[in-house]
């Protein structure tokens, strides 16, 4: 962002720490936390207008939080407003997390404003049906397979999570997906739950549900579909294996929910006041476009790119090993460094003006 007329932005910081509910620990696992110390260094040297911060449900009842109230205090920000969001009647997936919006308080205008986040009203949750992949192929069918030991835990009363427990059937078919409610939430250890020793999932809940594709075969979701659930182009390039994905989506923000907070940090703002109608129709518009936004880059891209630099050294070789902090820049048919701004997503559409209407052929006034 330096340098940049970045106005706001969106931290979805690592939230590891915060996955046991009132047993998390929070600060105390150093490791997973070292990423929040980052961010609010970030918001004090960066200064800009409004910081939003994604965090598990855990996070939001948890001490921890007025610490990093107290830390952004310091780096020059005021809590305008926090509160959960779930994007179930925009995405077909239940993703309950925790926001908190940061604004400068150099901005006095806008921070001793009231702030209202959009109420999208009553549109009715999201049947996930239409990204079940119905044809699997066998090779990825294999992936999500459950097979031995990993079926007697899913078929086993003892490891269904508390809320479930009361429900008659066998534990497989409580676990089925009912695929005209949106896909129950997963999180970035989706993929190793099957792995964790059972002592560990009996007390915490085998949160997990699988679908019966043919007789006598159980699987899991795919990260194919859990990608679909959450908005985001089915085309994504995800890892190996299955958790690997998962770890990624499982912290991933999704766009829709993204939108919303934008929408409503927009309309904050004490010099460009928006009305509610209009914010609404802005995530409207803004997630409709969003679902073809990789169109709007040129054809080449979608091949592999000419040129792959790293830290200014161009790459010959793969595999290539790199990371936190190293620059990758991929470069398609020599493209210069200011071509981008000529793709069709950085230009401004200038809109015609309107004149007055002319008069009808009887004569009539316009008017």
């Amino acid at each position: 962002m330096h340098g940049k007329n970045v106005e706001f932005f969106c931290a979805n910081a690592p939230g590891k720490a915060y996955l046991a509910g009132e047993m998390s620990l929070g600060f105390a696992d150093v490791p997973a936390t070292s990423g929040m110390w980052g961010f609010v260094l970030i918001c004090r040297l960066t200064q800009r207008r409004a910081v939003v911060l994604e965090m598990p449900v855990a996070y939001g009842t948890h001490s921890d939080k007025n610490m990093v109230i107290d830390l952004m205090r310091w780096a020059g920000f005021t809590v305008v407003w926090e509160g959960y969001l779930d994007p179930c009647q925009m995405v077909p997936l239940h993703r309950r997390r925790h926001y908190t919006v940061f604004w400068n308080s150099a901005d006095a205008g806008s921070v001793g404003k009231p702030f209202r986040m959009i109420r999208l009203g009553d549109r009715g949750d999201l049947a996930c049906n239409d990204v079940i992949w119905s044809n699997m192929p066998g090779t990825t069918l294999d992936a999500i397979r459950v097979k031995g030991a990993s079926l007697t835990k899913l078929n086993c009363r003892e490891l269904l999570p508390k809320y479930m427990q009361h429900r008659q059937g066998s534990a497989l078919q409580i676990r089925l997906l009912d695929q005209s409610k949106p896909m129950p939430p997963f999180g970035a250890s989706h993929g190793e739950l099957l792995r964790l020793p059972w002592p560990m999932l009996r007390t915490r809940g085998l949160h997990m549900a699988i679908l019966e594709p043919q007789p006598d075969v159980v699987r899991l979701i795919s990260k194919w579909e859990a990608l679909g659930a959450m908005g985001l182009p089915i085309d994504t390039i995800l890892p190996e294996p299955e958790s690997d994905a998962f770890a990624i989506l499982g912290e991933g923000t999704i766009p829709a929910a993204a939108m919303v907070i934008l929408a409503s940090v927009i309309g904050h703002r004490h010099e460009d006041p928006m009305q509610e109608d209009e914010l609404i129709n802005y995530v409207d518009e803004g997630n409709h476009e969003a679902d073809g936004l990789r169109g709007t880059y040129m054809d080449s891209h979608s091949s592999r790119p000419d040129i792959i630099t790293l830290n200014g050294r161009m790459i010959e070789s793969f595999p290539i090993c790199f990371s936190m902090g190293d620059f990758l820049r991929l470069r398609w048919g020599n493209h210069s460094d200011h071509e981008w701004e000529e793709v069709d997503i950085f230009k401004k559409v200038e809109l015609p003006e309107i004149g007055p209407l002319e008069p009808s052929e009887n004569n009539e006034s316009s008017e």
